[in-house]
């Protein structure tokens, strides 16, 4: 098999296992988030509430102010009260400007984390030991352990 199409038959498996591990998230993935109690359902709402606020920003090129969030008025500077997810936003920010759906683009980017962090482990453990089986292995074991199942809501641990 050709090195790119194993890659792309990977990144699809990797695909098929999330969204199986986070069912039922894509049933319903512009509505849905991951959480099924009070406690777990916080953090994906913060995290979504932070996506939307620096795509707010991104789209109007206001970088001055990206810091100065509109919690906790008149604090400034309180987007830094937790983590920015900065990243994670540029790969949510065309999901979001696309459809106006903040819940949409924090599913994208956590979908996106999990199969992007099986991807990395995957090329990793490949170039370390020459197997492309043992770097499935490795990537499935890696995004799919419990640790991470059980963070899961942390859309920042997701995406490390």
């Amino acid at each position: 098999m050709k090195p790119l199409n194993r890659a792309s038959a990977v990144f699809v498996l990797f695909l098929a296992v999330s969204l199986l591990m986070t069912f039922p998230l894509a049933t319903g993935f512009g509505s849905l988030l991951r959480g099924t109690d009070v406690n777990a359902l916080g953090d994906p709402l913060l995290n979504t509430w932070t996506l939307a606020w620096n795509a707010h920003k991104i789209a109007s090129l206001d970088f001055g102010g990206l810091f100065d969030a509109n919690n906790f008025t008149p604090q400034r500077m309180t987007l830094l009260y937790s983590e920015h997810l900065m990243t994670q936003s540029l790969l949510a920010f065309p999901v979001n400007r696309l459809t106006g759906n903040p819940v949409l683009a924090y599913n994208f980017a956590f979908l996106l984390g999990l199969v992007l962090s099986a991807f990395g482990v995957y090329l990793l453990v490949r170039r370390l030991t020459g197997s492309a089986g043992s770097g499935v292995i490795g990537g499935l074991i890696y995004a799919f352990c419990p640790f991470l199942t059980a963070h899961y809501y942390q859309l920042q641990i997701v995406s490390a």
